[in-house]
């Protein structure tokens, strides 16, 4: 006789325990618990009645109340309070030192009194910034006079001057360190360039109006390139802007890892411009000037 058991229909005797017992066994696996204890559980879930659940954390606090003596409470955790530090006394100095395009560590500054022997020194930090502080500003409204010098192995010395009084107590000055001597010691360059930017100035201009800026073609462009060493001047290129306005000077020499570079412009019926940078071994392969912009002379031919 054939039993029927959920829709299964097994043959008696033997194949009917055979079955039933399939069946069972079945079961017992659909119904098996996810977990037994938390460690069956990935982190941050515990085990709960067999299925692993996110663990819930209740807040360690709600209010400044619930967290000791010099903590708060911060999205339900508590934190150390943090009490900025109090400023400078006195007079003071601070900036940045940067070279090469970065905030240089370790720069040995010290600023010497003028007028008296005393002086003052200190170290840039990791950040590039230095601290002068508790310098003795005059009560009786005169200045102190500074003379700020910045040293470090391997860079040129660079040397400031500024003044301290009641109504300016503190003056920020950053500063530039160019590296000493050529990258490869000699005079061959050690890295390329191409120069490029815009030229565009006013399409009139009179005693009342100025006109739109536009682009200023057929532009005479001369570039004022890093000078080699033991060399009066670099060579001098000349270019002519295109119908957009642009121009560009490829493979600049650089013969130290920070150049300066001065290009400048000239047009029929416009004064002259100029614009100059630094330019670094760090720098991009292409870079671009801030765009030259010229004015229109009287008695030009774009005077109305």
């Amino acid at each position: 006789m054939a039993n029927k058991v959920k829709g299964l229909i097994v043959v008696g005797g033997i194949g009917a325990a055979l079955g039933l017992a399939w069946l069972l066994t079945r079961g017992e696996a659909e119904a098996a618990p996810e977990c037994e204890r938390d460690s069956d559980c990935p982190a941050g879930y515990e085990c709960v009645d067999g299925i692993c659940v996110p663990i819930v954390v209740p807040p360690e606090c709600y209010t400044d109340g619930d967290c000791p003596p010099g903590y708060e409470c911060v999205d339900g955790i508590c934190v150390p309070i943090v009490v900025p530090p109090p400023p400078p006394e006195g007079g003071y100095l601070d900036g940045t030192v940067y070279a090469l395009g970065v905030k240089l560590e370790g720069v040995h500054i010290v600023a010497d009194d003028m007028v008296s022997d005393m002086f003052w020194e200190t170290w840039s930090g990791i950040d590039g910034h230095y601290l002068l502080d508790n310098l003795p500003v005059p009560a009786d409204g005169s200045s102190l006079y500074l003379e700020v010098n910045f040293s470090n192995p391997g860079y040129t010395p660079k040397q400031i001057t500024t003044t301290l009084n009641q109504t300016h107590p503190h003056r920020t000055n950053s500063v530039i360190l160019v590296p000493t001597g050529g990258g490869n010691g000699g005079g061959e360059p050690i890295a390329y360039r191409d120069i490029t930017g815009l030229v565009h100035g006013p399409a009139f201009q009179s005693a009342n109006e100025i006109g739109p800026t536009v682009p200023i073609a057929n532009a005479s462009v001369t570039l004022y390139p890093p000078t080699p060493p033991g060399s009066a001047h670099g060579d001098i290129r000349t270019t002519i802007t295109g119908s957009d306005g642009t121009y560009t000077f490829r493979d600049v020499p650089l013969y130290h890892h920070l150049e300066t570079v001065m290009v400048k412009a000239t047009a029929e019926g416009y004064q002259i411009g100029a614009v100059g940078d630094w330019i670094s071994t760090s720098s991009p392969e292409v870079v671009e000037l801030r765009p030259i912009y010229m004015k229109v002379e009287r008695g030009g031919i774009h005077w109305v």
